[in-house]
């Protein structure tokens, strides 16, 4: 079982992403992969992207581990009609690569963006 205690899910491209791991039977695990990913959702083609990452090699079967990283510039959080992209903390046991997921939102003021679909009328154009 794998916890995470992150004191706020909601930053601005800069800022630190802090808080803890936990785990508690990690059975035949060799390493646990802690990343800061991208992702995207919705219709066509799924995105995904580590942004960073630290490795622990043969974590005990009960431990802690801080975490910190820095919340990137880009791309920010957005969620639209068709896609939406969603950041997250993302632990990976290895080899078996049962994963554990923190969802996040990183974009100015710490909030996510609402892209719309704004209708364009190619057939009329607008000469002066």
């Amino acid at each position: 079982m794998i916890q995470f205690n992150l004191p706020q899910k909601a930053f601005v491209p800069g800022e630190t992403i802090a808080g803890q791991i936990t785990w508690q039977t990690l059975e035949n695990c060799d390493q646990l992969h802690v990343r800061l990913i991208w992702y995207t959702s919705g219709k066509g083609d799924q995105d995904f992207a580590i942004v960073q990452q630290k490795i622990i090699n043969r974590p005990r079967e009960q431990g802690s581990f801080e975490l910190a990283f820095v919340a990137p510039e880009w791309p920010h959080s957005f969620s639209g009609k068709l896609i939406t992209l969603s950041w997250a903390i993302e632990v990976v046991r290895k080899p078996s690569n049962q994963a554990a997921r923190c969802d996040l939102i990183i974009g100015p003021e710490g909030k996510e963006l609402a892209v719309q679909w704004i209708p364009l009328d190619v057939t009329q154009s607008q000469v002066t």
